[in-house]
Protein backbone atom coordinates (compact mmCIF):
# COMPACT_ATOMS: atom_id res chain seq x y z
CA UNK A 1 0.00 0.00 0.00
CA UNK A 2 3.10 2.41 0.61
CA UNK A 3 3.69 2.01 -3.18
CA UNK A 4 0.24 2.75 -3.99
CA UNK A 5 0.42 5.97 -1.59
CA UNK A 6 4.23 6.61 -3.80
CA UNK A 7 2.14 6.10 -7.36
CA UNK A 8 -0.80 8.16 -6.26
CA UNK A 9 1.44 11.18 -4.81
CA UNK A 10 3.80 10.94 -7.93
CA UNK A 11 7.06 10.09 -6.25
CA UNK A 12 8.29 7.95 -8.48
CA UNK A 13 11.55 8.71 -10.22
CA UNK A 14 11.04 10.09 -13.85
CA UNK A 15 12.35 6.32 -15.58
CA UNK A 16 9.91 4.73 -13.49
CA UNK A 17 6.97 6.94 -14.70
CA UNK A 18 8.03 6.55 -18.40
CA UNK A 19 8.86 2.97 -18.40
CA UNK A 20 5.79 1.98 -15.59
CA UNK A 21 3.37 4.25 -17.56
CA UNK A 22 0.73 2.36 -18.27
CA UNK A 23 0.80 0.76 -15.15
CA UNK A 24 0.96 4.09 -13.07
CA UNK A 25 -2.09 5.04 -14.68
CA UNK A 26 -4.01 1.74 -13.86
CA UNK A 27 -2.69 2.40 -9.68
CA UNK A 28 -3.79 5.93 -9.72
CA UNK A 29 -7.29 4.81 -11.07
CA UNK A 30 -7.57 2.16 -8.76
CA UNK A 31 -7.45 -0.61 -11.30
CA UNK A 32 -4.36 -2.01 -10.11
CA UNK A 33 -2.23 -2.26 -6.88
CA UNK A 34 0.77 -0.96 -5.74
CA UNK A 35 1.88 -4.37 -5.11
CA UNK A 36 1.23 -5.68 -8.26
CA UNK A 37 3.49 -2.97 -9.88
CA UNK A 38 5.76 -3.58 -7.27
CA UNK A 39 6.12 -7.92 -8.12
CA UNK A 40 5.24 -7.32 -12.07
CA UNK A 41 7.66 -4.37 -12.75
CA UNK A 42 10.04 -4.17 -10.46
CA UNK A 43 10.66 -7.61 -9.39
CA UNK A 44 9.78 -7.50 -5.90
CA UNK A 45 12.51 -5.08 -5.03
CA UNK A 46 11.74 -1.16 -3.92
CA UNK A 47 15.57 0.42 -4.93
CA UNK A 48 16.07 3.93 -5.40
CA UNK A 49 15.90 3.98 -9.27
CA UNK A 50 12.44 3.39 -8.47
CA UNK A 51 11.52 6.18 -6.39
CA UNK A 52 12.00 10.24 -6.51
CA UNK A 53 14.97 11.51 -4.69
CA UNK A 54 12.41 13.21 -2.12
CA UNK A 55 10.66 9.33 -2.09
CA UNK A 56 14.09 7.62 -1.41
CA UNK A 57 14.91 9.62 1.71
CA UNK A 58 11.62 9.26 3.10
CA UNK A 59 11.24 5.84 2.67
CA UNK A 60 14.78 5.28 3.92
CA UNK A 61 13.62 6.89 6.96
CA UNK A 62 10.08 5.25 6.95
CA UNK A 63 10.61 1.91 6.27
CA UNK A 64 14.43 2.36 7.65
CA UNK A 65 14.66 -2.08 8.56
CA UNK A 66 16.47 -0.61 12.48
CA UNK A 67 12.95 1.01 13.04
CA UNK A 68 10.22 0.32 10.78
CA UNK A 69 7.59 2.65 11.37
CA UNK A 70 5.46 2.07 8.22
CA UNK A 71 5.37 -1.94 8.71
CA UNK A 72 5.67 -2.21 12.41
CA UNK A 73 3.24 0.73 13.80
CA UNK A 74 1.21 2.12 10.99
CA UNK A 75 0.54 -1.11 8.66
CA UNK A 76 0.28 -3.73 11.96
CA UNK A 77 -1.49 -1.92 14.64
CA UNK A 78 -4.23 -0.25 11.41
CA UNK A 79 -4.94 -3.12 9.09
CA UNK A 80 -3.47 -6.59 10.89
CA UNK A 81 -4.56 -6.07 14.17
CA UNK A 82 -6.98 -8.67 14.38
CA UNK A 83 -5.36 -11.01 11.61
CA UNK A 84 -2.67 -13.84 12.84
CA UNK A 85 -0.07 -11.83 10.44
CA UNK A 86 0.57 -8.81 8.77
CA UNK A 87 0.71 -11.22 5.37
CA UNK A 88 -3.09 -11.78 6.28
CA UNK A 89 -4.11 -7.98 5.46
CA UNK A 90 -6.07 -7.61 2.14
CA UNK A 91 -4.54 -6.32 -0.86
CA UNK A 92 -7.47 -3.85 -1.63
CA UNK A 93 -8.22 -0.08 -2.12
CA UNK A 94 -9.86 0.10 1.30
CA UNK A 95 -7.35 -0.98 3.17
CA UNK A 96 -5.39 1.58 1.03
CA UNK A 97 -7.86 4.05 2.03
CA UNK A 98 -7.66 4.06 5.58
CA UNK A 99 -3.85 4.06 6.00
CA UNK A 100 -3.38 6.83 3.09
CA UNK A 101 -3.53 9.49 5.87
CA UNK A 102 -1.33 8.08 8.02
CA UNK A 103 1.33 7.60 5.90
CA UNK A 104 0.59 11.08 4.03
CA UNK A 105 0.74 12.86 8.03
CA UNK A 106 3.64 10.85 8.37
CA UNK A 107 5.31 12.20 4.87
CA UNK A 108 3.87 15.73 6.37
CA UNK A 109 5.63 15.77 9.39
CA UNK A 110 9.05 14.47 7.57
CA UNK A 111 9.00 17.16 5.17
CA UNK A 112 8.52 19.84 8.14
CA UNK A 113 11.82 17.85 10.35
CA UNK A 114 13.78 18.13 7.32
CA UNK A 115 12.98 22.01 6.21
CA UNK A 116 13.36 22.98 9.56
CA UNK A 117 16.75 20.97 9.23
CA UNK A 118 18.16 22.66 6.06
Amino acid sequence: MFITWLVKNDLISKQSRKEDVSEIELVKKNEMTGAQIYRRNWDGVLSSKELSDEADAFAREYLNIHNDIYTAVDFTNLLAADLPTIYHVEDSIDNYHKIEPIITKRYQDWMSRNKSNS
